[in-house]
């Protein structure tokens, strides 16, 4: 079991149960120390950080099973007098939380759990193989499986369950598979993606009430990697690029896809932007609408691999059309207060494809924010040991866990202006083995998870993407030690992260 000098082993985990109380998500676990005693930890969480946590230890006797117990494993504790003390513990915080702490309620990730069946087919055929509660849909396997009872490749699986909404409005529901998958939301079928694919994102806004909305998500691996992660969110600011994509490289005739891109940050390599565009020789058009705040000089910034051509208001101001490797450029021009038009044509020709797009008043673009394992916007929990390499000399790193948290690290940045923010990992040469490190990127209400092999990296930054923050405060990345690989056999690398920005 994973141990720390100055800490006890954790312990066998009997089972782990999520329940809602005034606002805030409390965690109970169930861990044998001994054959005669048990630990019972109640963890009140708001956000993804514990705020509270009250233990203690009871007899085995103590600790009964019950067929109607709402939790993972079906066992309940049946001792009064913790229930009552994490009751009142929940009620003072309901009462006491401050005002830039997010409440467990707008967490999309923690709310509520999942009855799931898994198949050993890929047509959820017949009686599943296994049914558990999953307290959320968010899952890289890897080339594993789920379960034991669960073949690692040609299986399916079908989740449902419902979520709360405190606020109506359009939310953003977001789908990352491989392979295929469906969403429904209230009976409606959202994103239907049912083939086979590598990890690919997908999106879809629905207007919902403050209620509670059923959830069903349907999933299948045919073969290689396993990957499937829900989360939704209120949906972010509605100016967005229309795309157009061209399987030639002239953007000549008709698209053969046209979809909306809410950021031009695309870092392809030797892949498609879809199965519908070819790798190499095509082209891309964006176009879209956006306000601007003041009347300010702007710095437009592109980063292409090959040729690229921007337009303001139809004017071309940045003409780089020709093949190149990845090069980027600025131009600055005086943009008055209000609505204009911004178009970006790109075209690939071969190797690797880049295509990245942001902006920033003239010099505001400001020092790249970075949380260090050892800043202050750093919090741990778990055993962690310490080496003096990667950046700044320094890293903290853990043994990973198959599929039940032990350990967890968080990077809170202090941000001064919301914007789309590139958001970069620093991998280090050594203590950072595993091949599935998956960080969750909280923004603007909304969960992003990215899985990253940090084995294959050597003291370098890696790219999760770029995101909406809205820089109130409560926004963070988020690694859990949990990687799906045998137990304690990877070590789990936590260095510093860092946020730049990209534009409005």
């Amino acid at each position: 079991m994973k141990s720390a000098q100055g800490m006890a082993s954790a312990g066998l985990l009997l089972n782990m149960e999520y329940v809602r109380m005034f606002g805030h998500i409390i965690q109970h676990n169930a861990r044998h120390v001994n054959k005669q005693s048990i630990c019972i930890s109640h963890n009140i969480y708001s956000s993804t950080s514990s705020l509270l946590m009250y233990t203690e230890a009871i007899h085995a006797s103590q600790w009964s099973r019950d067929r109607l117990a709402r939790s993972l494993g079906g066992y309940t504790m049946t001792r009064l007098p913790s229930l009552v003390v994490v009751t009142v513990m929940a009620l003072l915080l309901s009462l006491t939380l401050l005002p830039n702490q997010t409440r467990a309620d707008n967490v999309s990730i923690m709310s509520g759990n999942f009855v799931a069946q898994y198949f050993n087919n890929m047509t959820l055929s017949g009686s599943p193989a296994v049914t558990r509660s999953d307290a959320s849909i968010n899952f890289s396997w890897g080339d594993g499986s789920p379960d034991p009872a669960i073949n690692p490749d040609h299986f399916s699986a079908r989740w449902t369950g419902t979520i709360p909404v405190a606020v109506a409005g359009t939310y953003v529901f977001s789908l990352t598979t491989d392979d295929g998958a469906r969403l429904w939301v209230d009976g409606a079928l959202l994103i239907d993606k049912w083939y086979d694919q590598p990890p690919t994102t997908h999106t879809a806004s629905v207007a919902l009430t403050a209620a509670a909305h059923t959830i069903k998500v349907e999933y299948y691996e045919d073969m290689g990697q396993a990957t499937i992660a829900l989360s939704w969110g209120l949906a972010g600011p509605a100016e967005n690029f229309i795309a157009e994509y061209f399987n030639n490289m002239s953007l000549f005739g008709s698209p053969v896809l046209t979809r909306v891109d809410s950021v031009i940050n695309f870092d392809w390599g030797y892949d498609s932007p879809a199965l519908a565009v070819p790798p190499d020789y095509f082209s891309a058009r964006w176009t879209g609408t956006f306000n601007f705040a003041t009347t300010d000089d702007y710095d437009f910034h592109v980063r292409i691999d090959d040729g690229a051509r921007l337009f303001l208001d139809g004017i071309l101001i940045l003409d780089k059309w020709f093949p190149q490797a990845p090069t980027e450029y600025t131009v600055t021009r005086n943009v008055t207060a209000g609505p204009h038009q911004i178009k970006m044509e790109y075209f690939e020709e071969a190797g690797i494809a880049v295509a990245k797009l942001w902006w920033n008043p003239h010099g505001a673009g400001g020092s790249d924010v970075i949380v260090d394992d050892l800043s202050a916007g750093f919090t741990k929990g778990g055993a962690f040991y310490q080496a003096a390499i990667g950046f700044n000399s320094h890293m903290f790193y853990t043994r990973n866990a198959y599929n039940a948290q032990e350990a967890w690290g968080r990077w809170t940045p202090t941000l001064t202006a919301p914007g789309q923010y590139e958001v970069f990992v620093f991998i280090p040469s050594n203590r950072a083995t595993t091949r599935n490190a998956r960080y969750s990127v909280y923004h603007n209400g909304v969960w992003n998870t990215r899985s990253v092999n940090q084995y294959i990296y050597y003291d370098v930054w890696v790219s999760l993407g770029t995101y909406y923050f809205s820089a109130a405060g409560g926004e963070f990345v988020f690694l859990p030690d949990v990687t799906y690989e045998p137990y304690l056999s990877r070590y789990v690398g936590y260095d510093a992260v860092k946020f730049v920005y990209r534009g409005p």
